[in-house]
């Protein structure tokens, strides 16, 4: 079973190693998720346009992040560029993003408890999506075989990194940043910790 303390510090060593790239990235992803409100005119049409548009490249970084942290935690090389390059996978990534969604609101309507288990059972799906290119339904279904025996060590992972994202604020925008980045390299080295141990006749490949 994977280890926080290994994911985080392997987050922050692989961090402190490509700093730039991974600051460019993050920032970049972050910008096309809020800037766009700030850009926002009066005329309905150009506002949903804007909205859409901003939420569908936000998905577009989404996925790219995934691959950026991927490659680095196999020790490949990655560039800026990857981080638009699974766009062609967006319309899956919204469509097991809703699933998602729905079923954690659904978890939580349900006494709370079923709705943070389902968030960490199916939470691997964006890795397989982006690795293995599969369908929003096929992934979630992969990921829930993927994370028997270890959701209770997400639950905790996730709740470290809520907090470790809090203490990025306190630290200002920087700080909340440079968390956000090292988060993102620790999630791709957990989904490689969870591949490891699975049994052969189980891998999602």
């Amino acid at each position: 079973m994977f280890s926080i303390r290994t994911a985080i510090s392997t987050g922050w060593m692989i961090f402190k190693a490509h700093i730039r790239l991974l600051l460019a990235v993050h920032v970049i992803a972050l910008s096309i998720q809020f800037v766009p409100q700030f850009l926002l005119g009066d005329t309905p049409g150009v506002k949903a346009v804007v909205v859409i548009g901003s939420l569908l490249l936000s998905f577009v970084t989404a996925l790219g992040l995934v691959r950026i942290g991927l490659n680095l935690v196999d020790g490949e090389d990655a560039d800026l560029a990857d981080l638009f390059s699974c766009a062609h996978l967006v319309f899956k990534y919204l469509m097991a993003s809703v699933l998602h969604g729905i079923l954690i609101v659904i978890g939580l309507v349900l006494l709370i408890v079923p709705g943070i288990i389902w968030t960490v059972q199916f939470s691997q799906w964006p890795y397989l999506m982006v690795e293995h290119e599969m369908g929003p339904i096929e992934a979630m279904k992969a990921s829930s075989r993927l994370t028997r025996g270890t959701r209770g060590k997400l639950i905790l992972f996730y709740l470290a990194t809520i907090l470790l994202l809090f203490l990025g604020l306190f630290a200002a925008i920087v700080g909340a940043v440079v968390v956000y980045a090292v988060i993102t390299v620790a999630g791709a080295y957990i989904y490689r910790e969870i591949l490891a141990h699975q049994p052969q006749n189980e891998t999602a490949s």
